[in-house]
């Protein structure tokens, strides 16, 4: 009995590493295809021409070549983009409203009331199966109360980044949004394994990256001089950080400009702190208070999920502030595992693709 029951669980032992090794395996290989994909998928460098010879000299005479435009441009219209509103008044005065202790859930509706884009979001979710009744509410008051103030402020606040990436429809703005929405999942399934809060993590990964969804929106074409010069030498890791690529690029980077416009917005601290830091080294998070550090880090885990996943133009994400090595600095502050993370990857990765209706 005693050997029957030692060869039982040797079995087992066999089993559980067969598994865990089987499910590294599958991660690596979609690791292996989607950067084979996007290397063979990247358009090669355009040749430049000039036009303004043999047969076409003679009408090019005296004209100047057409510039390109310059960072300095990009930088005033960026920062002066930041000034301006960029989300309804309705919204805006939303999010301040909820952001004081004292106002009531009456007082929130009847702001709230006046924008029929986010009187819908907020009554859908209210009547969803995670917060949903046997009795449906038609009452935004109601669905406020429903949610909570804070789940609430946070479908504002999506709704509000998701419009940025609705306005011009680039090709950058929509990949910025898909890749947000996969880090948004990952985020949240990683939430769910760590026992962290699961819907801020979820909007966490909404708007992590909206000086990306800002820039995309107001002036893609600095997003393709972006990634052209990252990408000029072939190399599809750069292992530059981004942010230094756009600090030499524009004179800022998209953490610092997103962290700008969320304090504009006047949102909830974690959220600003968040943008700010969510390309940050580990020695630069030790300065953050343990929960937020761990907030972060998840954050950073489903950026890495997303970009592994090949969704988004995000010129080398996975690359931090100080170069630290990912998904290694972030996974132990989150508490996860390896083997959790790339049975994460593979989920979202399976959500996308059954269900399309998640991108633009």
């Amino acid at each position: 009995i005693i050997t029957g029951t030692r060869i039982i669980t040797a079995l087992i032992f066999c089993l559980l590493e067969t598994t865990y090794y089987w499910r590294m395996f599958k991660y690596l290989n979609l690791l292996s295809t989607k950067r084979n994909r996007q290397m063979t998928s990247r358009p090669p460098p355009a040749t430049k021409t000039n036009s303004c010879v043999g047969l076409n000299a003679p009408t090019c005479a005296g004209r100047r070549p057409p510039r390109a435009k310059s960072a300095s441009s990009w930088r005033v219209k960026l920062l002066r983009a930041v000034n301006v509103p960029v989300i309804s008044t309705v919204a805006q005065q939303g999010l301040e409203i909820m952001g004081k202790p004292n106002k009531s859930a009456s007082e929130i509706a009847e702001v709230l009331s006046r924008d029929p884009v986010l009187t819908v979001e907020i009554l859908r979710v209210a009547n969803s199966v995670a917060y949903g009744r046997l009795q449906p509410t038609e009452n935004v008051r109601e669905a406020i109360v429903r949610l909570g103030r804070k789940v609430s402020s946070n479908l504002v606040l999506a709704a509000c980044v998701k419009s940025l990436s609705s306005g011009k429809q680039s090709k950058e703005s929509k990949a910025v949004w898909e890749h947000s929405v996969a880090t948004a999942i990952a985020a949240k399934r990683i939430a769910e394994v760590v026992d962290f809060f699961q819907n801020a993590c979820f909007i966490g990964g909404i708007v992590h990256d909206v000086g990306h969804m800002l820039i995309a929106s107001i002036e893609p074409q600095a997003l393709r001089q972006l990634a052209a010069e990252r990408y000029a030498d072939g190399n599809p890791n750069p292992k530059e950080p981004v942010l230094v690529s756009e600090r030499k690029l524009f004179g800022f980077d998209h953490a610092s400009l997103g962290e700008t416009l969320m304090r504009k917005w006047k949102l909830q601290r974690n959220m600003v702190t968040l943008i700010k830091y969510h390309h940050a080294s580990s020695e630069k998070m030790a300065k953050l208070e343990p929960r937020m550090r761990k907030f972060v880090a998840i954050i950073q885990l489903a950026n890495h999920v997303a970009t592994t996943l090949g969704l988004g133009s995000h010129f080398g994400d996975d690359v931090l502030d100080e170069d630290d090595e990912l998904p290694g600095t972030a996974i132990s502050v989150a508490g996860l595992h390896f083997d959790e993370l790339a049975a994460i990857t593979l989920e979202v990765d399976r959500a996308l693709q059954e269900e399309p209706s998640l991108r633009l």
